[in-house]
């Protein structure tokens, strides 16, 4: 079994943090490959962002 951590919290030692932790711990004691990712440390735009910028390079 694989269990991945998804965490939207920029604080990575916040309360999402540390439950996902705890989770991930037990999930590993029983076997389970583990991995955890803050999205924070990626850069994600909103689709209407991306759009945006397609029509402004456009439109120069």
């Amino acid at each position: 079994m694989q269990i991945l951590a998804l965490l939207g919290s920029p604080r990575k030692k916040g309360n999402s943090g540390l439950l996902a932790d705890e989770v991930l711990k037990g999930a590993k004691s029983m076997g389970a490959s583990i991995g955890k990712i803050y999205l924070d440390d990626f850069q994600i735009r909103a689709i209407g962002k991306v759009i945006d910028d397609i029509r402004n390079r456009e439109a120069k």
